[in-house]
């Protein structure tokens, strides 16, 4: 018996169906075997402690400068006045703007002659006035021995005129002769009197004489100062800054003849600020009591200096100390203490190429050096955070401080020592952190 086939159309739906059919039951089988697969075990996420770099807070120094800028003046400029009237006979080569002097340098001369002929006539009126003098010695003398005689002469008409008086009562004398005696007393006494005023005369006259001999003496002298002022020396060290009279000129009392600058030191003149100021009252000592006397906050404490001046790339310095304050406070307009700070020596000794010496008008630079009463430590200035907080790492813990900042400076800054804040040994935070609060766990990173 023969086997049946399918018939046509059949036979082309078997075809097109069986492919679709194989592709789902690959699928339904990939998902079976799927779902039987375990998932697999999640796991925790870790977030690490921020890392942060630290720094060892270290001694600030023993001391520090305080930078300061400021022009160079002279110390003291002489002006040189003529003290005596008289014509100029002669002036002095080195008498000219510009020309360095040294203590007693003739500059000028003045005509010494009426001065020389004042003194010439003045000690002869002197010599006229001790002769005077020596002759009323002489009269003294002679009047104390006269008077000597006409007491003597007294005491016997004295004597006589009791005897005659006695003679009279017993008749044995006339009249006449009593009153001869009497008269003869009287005449004595009268020559011992007036004897005695001369010599009291001669008292009043030794003292009119001596005031007299005193008085040419005195005025003998100030002519002898006179011709003294007839030259001009110069009296200190210095450059001739002005110089307004001339060969043949007259000058009278009063009249300018020259100034100079001296240059045996020079002045800064600075300009302090509050801040600074307060490290300079802080290197006076107090008195006995703990205080600060007042006179001492008006008067600059001798603090030493180092003035520099920069040529090219080179630096000159001199050595200098603060010497006082100008004026009776701050100034109103840039709210700073004006100051002098002293060069005692201008003049430098290592000069070779720069100035060999401090010159007026130069704009130099000035550090004050003062050391601080109270102990500083020293933190880099990226350590000072906004509202001068400083932060510590503690056992791994960061630990906030507020800083007692003394100074600021361009990479660094001096904070002050407490038990209760920073102290050297600890170790400041100096990289940036985004959430910084007290407690938190950091790790360190220390560089050294």
């Amino acid at each position: 018996m023969s086997e049946r086939k399918p018939t046509g159309w059949l036979s082309t739906l078997l075809g097109a169906a069986l492919p679709a059919v194989v592709l789902l039951a690959g699928v339904a089988g990939f998902w079976t075997l799927a779902s039987l697969k375990a998932a697999p075990a999640r796991e925790e996420s870790v977030v690490a402690d921020p890392l942060v770099e630290t720094l060892e807070v270290e001694a600030a120094p023993s001391s520090f400068a305080i930078k300061l800028h400021g022009n160079v003046v002279p110390k003291r400029i002489v002006t040189l006045g003529a003290e005596v009237p008289g014509r100029v006979i002669h002036k002095s080569d080195e008498c000219d703007v510009g020309n360095f002097i040294t203590k007693g340098t003739l500059l000028l001369k003045i005509d010494p002659r009426p001065y020389e002929l004042e003194i010439r006539r003045l000690r002869a009126e002197l010599s006229q006035a001790r002769v005077n003098r020596t002759r009323l010695d002489v009269e003294e003398a002679n009047a104390k021995a006269m008077l000597e005689i006409s007491e003597g002469d007294r005491e016997i008409a004295a004597r006589e005129r009791e005897r005659l008086e006695l003679l009279f009562k017993r008749k044995a004398a006339s009249e006449s002769e009593r009153d001869q005696s009497v008269s003869s007393f009287f005449k004595a006494r009268n020559s011992v009197q007036s004897l005695t005023n001369e010599l009291r005369l001669v008292d009043a006259r030794r003292e009119g004489l001596d005031a007299q001999i005193e008085l040419i003496e005195a005025r003998l002298e100030l002519a002898r100062i006179d011709l003294e002022h007839t030259t001009i020396h110069a009296p200190i060290d210095g450059v001739i800054t002005e110089e307004s009279v001339e060969e043949n000129g007259f000058v009278q009392p009063g009249t300018k003849l020259a100034m100079i600058r001296d240059t045996s030191a020079v002045e800064i003149e600075c300009q302090l600020r509050p801040e600074d100021l307060t490290w300079i009252w802080g290197s006076v000592d107090p008195g006995p009591d703990g205080q600060i006397e007042v006179d001492q906050l008006h008067e600059a404490p001798p603090i030493s200096a180092t003035v520099s001046y920069r040529v090219g790339s080179r630096t000159y310095t001199w050595n200098g100390e603060l010497g006082k304050f100008l004026g009776a406070g701050f100034d109103q307009k840039t709210r700073t203490i004006p100051c002098l700070v002293e060069v005692a020596q201008p003049r430098s000794e290592t000069s070779a190429g720069g100035p060999p010496m401090l010159i007026p008008g130069m704009f130099v630079s000035v550090e004050l050096h003062v050391i601080p009463s109270t102990p500083l430590v020293r933190i880099p200035y990226v350590a000072l955070k906004p509202g001068n907080v400083v932060w510590l790492v503690d056992d791994g813990a960061l630990r906030v401080v507020q800083a007692s900042v003394a100074r600021i400076f361009e990479d660094h800054v001096f904070v002050r020592a407490s038990d209760d804040g920073l102290q050297v040994g600890d170790r400041v935070v100096v990289s940036p952190l985004a959430v910084a609060s007290d407690g938190i766990k950091v790790r360190e990173q220390h560089r050294r």
